[in-house]
């Protein structure tokens, strides 16, 4: 049991993987937008989050952009999407967010 734990903690603590920029989106607003929390602990205060959203149950591509700035490596994203898609599940969009660095 003693290996086990040393190896665990060995892992955990050699472990060199990086936080990378995911987009999860939460929830529809009053007006209609998209609001994506996305989380990139690599960027700096003010570097910025561009989210694209595409609507993959009609193919037609991006359908909305959207864009915050980072504070604490969160970013709170409205994306203003096409009147055919508000309102629609959020399982039948796909959500991509590249950080910017804003020096």
């Amino acid at each position: 049991m003693k290996k086990f734990i040393l190896v665990i903690l060995t892992l955990l603590i050699t472990n060199t993987a990086k936080a990378v920029s995911f987009p999860d989106p939460s929830r529809w607003t009053v007006t209609g937008d998209l609001q994506v929390k996305t989380f990139d602990f690599d960027t700096n205060d003010l570097d910025i989050a561009e989210c694209t959203a595409d609507y993959i149950r009609d193919n037609l591509g991006v359908i909305g952009r959207g864009s915050n700035f980072y504070v604490g490596g969160y970013a709170l994203v409205d994306i203003a999407v096409e009147e055919h898609a508000k309102n629609k599940d959020l399982n039948d969009f796909k959500i991509r967010c590249v950080s910017i660095d804003n020096q």
